[in-house]
């Protein structure tokens, strides 16, 4: 009886993978504007200013009105 090791096969990204990686991600986020404003809902959501509820819905009808937006800007 024998050991036989055998070398696992890894694939190592290569730069080019990366970059293209981070740009790929990169198009899916919002705006720095947008980060600003969603932290500042969040902020007011948090000191209990305005209601989580409410922070969620202003969330999602500013999402919505972006999308309906730029559907009817094309």
């Amino acid at each position: 009886m024998t050991a036989e090791f055998h070398r696992p096969d890894h694939y190592i990204p290569t730069r080019d993978d990366l970059t293209s990686t981070v740009e790929t991600v990169r198009g899916y986020l919002p705006s720095a504007q947008m980060i600003a404003f969603y932290g500042g809902l969040g902020a007011l959501a948090a000191f209990s200013v305005i209601d989580w509820p409410v922070a969620a819905a202003i969330s999602v009808g500013v999402v919505v009105a972006q999308r309906a937006g730029s559907t009817a800007s094309e």
